[in-house]
């Protein structure tokens, strides 16, 4: 295939644009699973436990809301 200034990476790629509900709930995840991982390990010790159950349930309910969302006809 041969690329063409014209287009656009995505198209090129194959690739689809991602919907926002799906972006935010990617990108909730991977905040969560960050900074979950990075205070097991010792280095964000001082973050309360509250904030990470916030950012955990804030991932589940983004989850819900994606799903809810791809399952809409219109």
């Amino acid at each position: 295939m041969e690329k063409t200034w014209g287009e656009p990476w995505g198209k090129l790629l194959g690739q689809t644009a991602m919907k926002p509900t799906t972006a935010a709930f990617l990108i909730l995840l991977s905040i969560t699973v960050t900074v979950w991982v990075m205070r097991g390990l010792g280095v964000l010790t001082f973050i309360p436990g509250g904030l990470l159950w916030i950012l955990l349930l804030g991932t589940v309910g983004a989850g819900v809301v994606d799903i809810v969302q791809k399952t809409r006809r219109w």
